[in-house]
């Protein structure tokens, strides 16, 4: 379990990381870290979220150690200084920043740039050229931020709470810290009883490891002993959803992330023994691959995150190995608010999102192999794309004695991508009247249910039936008749999410199946696996009268 598997992970990337930023010190574009923009201009505005993978830049300049060739070279740091000023160019008047669309005043762009450009200054102090600059737009940014308020995704506001007490200790002024308190007295409030935060209807993993990543920091600043009741709460909820071969989250959380943010588990693991035991999964995982890494993630979610790894090597210590994940023991629990329900037993490691239509994670603990199924998915003849998998308060849920029913109906599941009518549109609206903050932020909101939990229910039910007992596993869906070509063993989110659907081996064990639907029949499909092995025994298709 060494901590060089953080800074390995990092170092790997960096080349990819550097090749994002504007290198070039005549250019106006100078120090920014949107490639897209200034390389291809393929866009016609620059992301600010980008800007926070200065934050790595400068953690690879402090960092000692023999393999970082990044350690205190002057051009590094001069790519740190131009980084900076570049993020003072992309703030809007209002103290804003924009991340998918100009003039967009997105809350994330602001506290999470802000975060990672202020502690890029507590970090560096005097090797920071246009410090008064960079600190008069924080100063901004932290006043702007503070005004706004962030209920669908709670780790935004642990990022703009972190934002502000950093500003409060680069300016010494009470205002700022007073409204990071207020942040943290919401975030409290609105924890669930089971310890997790509210992203977007339920809850997620990957965003909740990241609001303890930001809590933790927190904590370790402030010493706000609140902070760490509630972060202990939140990392005994995250504990059962790391699985057997490591990896964590997924299909069954509400915006079906992957990922754990690393540094909180880190800071956290000499006072909460779970987050002790999370860093050392973590740790072993990277190594294995079975864990989404710096290497596994995209350009852009490399620019978001890629510190938070360096800051886990940095914040890493000699971890206490006692005691054991969920996934080592036999029990079962019901996380009713979540709608999340895991099954362990000494041969599998089941989990069920019931709230999501029974979408459900099957481990065998004996193979060391994961299977994923995002419900019933079908395209049907007239186009409709239709799935059992959406998160819904309506499902009827009944469990009992290791077998779990859940019963229905379909949703229509969007699938929407930019025309040019439409970004001409979007564009012709931003450079008009959405210069009103205001009414941008109307549309912007429209535009989070459109891409991200708007649909409409069918009248076609569904059926499934979850059975853990004895030495199989059992799955039987009941299917109105719909025409079309029916998915089962798909490891397939369907909300959207930009820090979701990244690939890891574990994917190459789908059993992803295509079957063909004849109009107005009702089908019954079952399907039992092998605890033992891993293999599917038998799928079979009945149409029913």
């Amino acid at each position: 379990m060494e901590k060089e598997a953080y800074l390995t992970e990092v170092l790997r990337e960096t080349p990819r990381l550097i090749s994002q930023l504007n290198r070039n010190p005549i250019s106006e574009n100078y120090g920014c870290f949107d490639r897209q923009y200034w390389q291809y201009t393929l866009i016609d505005f620059p992301c600010a979220r980008m800007q926070e993978a200065v934050l790595t830049l400068a953690l690879l300049y402090k960092i000692k150690h023999r393999d970082n060739p990044y350690h205190t070279k002057k051009i590094i740091c001069s790519w740190v200084n131009a980084a900076l000023d570049y993020w003072l160019v992309m703030q809007n008047k209002n103290g804003s920043f924009n991340e998918w669309y100009p003039k967009e005043n997105s809350f994330v762009a602001a506290a999470f740039s802000s975060y990672a450009v202020s502690e890029t200054l507590i970090q560096l102090e005097n090797l920071v050229d246009s410090r008064d600059d960079i600190i008069s737009g924080l100063i901004k940014s932290g006043k702007w931020i503070s005004g706004k308020k962030e209920v669908r995704a709670v780790n935004q506001e642990a990022g703009a709470a972190m934002a502000l007490y950093n500003i409060h200790l680069l300016t010494g002024d009470d205002f700022f810290e007073q409204k990071s308190f207020e942040k943290i007295e919401f975030i409290i409030d609105k924890q669930a009883e089971e310890g997790w935060f509210n992203e977007y209807g339920g809850a997620d993993i990957g965003y909740l490891s990241l609001a303890v990543d930001y809590l933790a920091k927190l904590y370790t600043k402030t010493g706000d002993k609140r902070l760490l009741n509630l972060l202990s709460n939140a990392v005994g909820f995250i504990k059962y959803f790391i699985h057997p071969d490591g990896s964590a989250g997924g299909l069954c959380g509400s915006r079906n992330t992957e990922y754990l943010i690393p540094d909180g588990f880190e800071l956290l693991s000499g006072y909460i023994p779970d987050a002790a035991l999370i860093s050392g999964s973590v740790r072993k995982s990277l190594g294995k691959r079975s864990l989404i890494s710096p290497s596994t993630l995209d350009d852009r979610y490399l620019m978001y995150i890629g510190y938070t790894f360096l800051q886990a090597y940095m914040d890493s210590s000699e971890l206490d190995e006692g005691g054991e994940l969920p996934y080592a023991t036999e029990f079962t629990r019901d996380f009713s608010k979540a709608g999340l329900w895991v099954y362990s037993d000494p041969l599998v490691y089941l989990i069920v999102n019931y709230r999501k239509g029974g979408v459900y994670r099957l481990s065998f603990k004996g193979e060391n192999i994961s299977l994923n199924d995002a419900g019933v998915l079908i395209y049907g003849r007239g186009g409709d794309k239709l799935a059992s998998g959406w998160l819904t308060d309506k499902n009827r849920v009944e469990l009992r004695d290791g077998k779990l029913r859940i019963e229905g109906v379909l949703w229509r599941i969007p699938d929407k991508t930019l025309t040019p009518m439409k970004n001409i549109l979007l564009r012709t609206f931003q450079l008009s009247l959405g210069r009103s903050e205001n009414l941008s932020q109307t549309v912007k909101e429209k535009l989070r249910d459109m891409l991200i939990t708007k649909t409409g229910s069918t009248n076609h039910t569904f059926i499934r039936e979850i059975d853990a007992q004895g030495t199989h596993v059992g799955v039987t869906d009941l299917i109105d008749g719909v025409g079309g070509g029916l998915y089962i063993n798909c490891n397939t989110p369907l909300v959207y999410t930009p820090s979701s659907r990244y690939f890891l081996p574990g994917e190459l064990n789908s059993l992803q199946e295509g079957i063909k639907l004849d109009d107005k029949e009702r089908f019954k499909i079952e399907r039992i696996f092998d605890k033992k092995t891993g293999s599917q025994l038998s799928s079979k298709v009945t149409q029913l009268d």
